[in-house]
Order: C-alpha cells, then structure tokens, then sequence
C-alpha cells in the first residue's frame, strides 16, 4: 500500500484505520490475495465493476457506518475489516464501495505480530504464536 494515511484516528469513537493505494486489481484477484495473506476465506460484497486501487483498512472492529463514511470521503473504493453488520452491508452497497470482511483476529493479529516482532529484535526472545479460535 502507498500514501498509506491514518484516516480513522484511535478515540473514542473510532478504533482506529488507515487508507491507501494499491496496485489496481480486479476484485476478485485483490479478494483472493487478502485471503491468502489472513489464511482464511472472507466476505467479500462487490459493489463496483472498476479495479480496486484505494483501501481502508479498518483491523478488527470497524463495522461503524462512520468509520466507513471516511473511507469514502478519503477516496476509497474498497473497505476492509474484522467485523461487519447488515447496516455495513447496506452502507457499503449504496454507496459504491466494496466490502472485505476478515475475522476480527486475523485483520489484527498482523500488526500485533510486526509489533512483537520489533520489540524482541535483538533480545533473543522467542516469539509463539498462540492459536486461537477466529471471531
């Protein structure tokens, strides 16, 4: 992803998300890359026929038709999260934008793995995945 943005700034209200450009795909092949890279299949709504070339990622929980009206507003045609409701359906739909919905542990368990990762370089620590059940 390039000109990679904080969008969604962690408060009260949001959890926090990013947007930024991608490669244009089809979305077919960006769904079926995004469900290599989490190991698992997704949702996936199409609501476009272009390419996908600007996403919002919004890891974990980001079903907020708010959160997602600023992926919008940030140019994004696509949306990505770990938790959907049918209001994250019908929003994505009217208003364009396609929806990829992951589990809420593996849309996070990235950047918790890359921050593990960088405060145990040069430590010797041994870093365990502990596998649990996705939600």
């Amino acid at each position: 992803m390039t000109n990679c943005q904080k969008v969604m700034p962690y408060a009260e209200v949001f959890f926090g998300g990013v947007a930024g450009d991608v490669e244009p795909a089809g979305f077919d092949l960006f769904a079926g890359k995004l469900e290599q890279i989490l190991g698992e299949k997704i949702r996936c709504y199409q609501n476009h026929e272009g390419p996908v070339r600007r996403v919002a990622v919004a890891a974990g929980g980001g079903n907020m038709t708010n959160e997602m009206r600023i992926a919008v507003e940030n140019g994004c045609d696509t949306y990505v999260t770990g938790e959907y409701v049918l209001y994250s359906q019908q929003y994505a739909q009217h208003v364009g934008m396609n929806l990829l919905v992951g589990s809420h542990t593996n849309t996070e368990i990235l950047g918790v793995e890359s921050m593990a990762q960088r405060l145990a370089r040069g430590t010797g620590l041994k870093l365990v995945r502990i596998s649990e059940p996705n939600y």
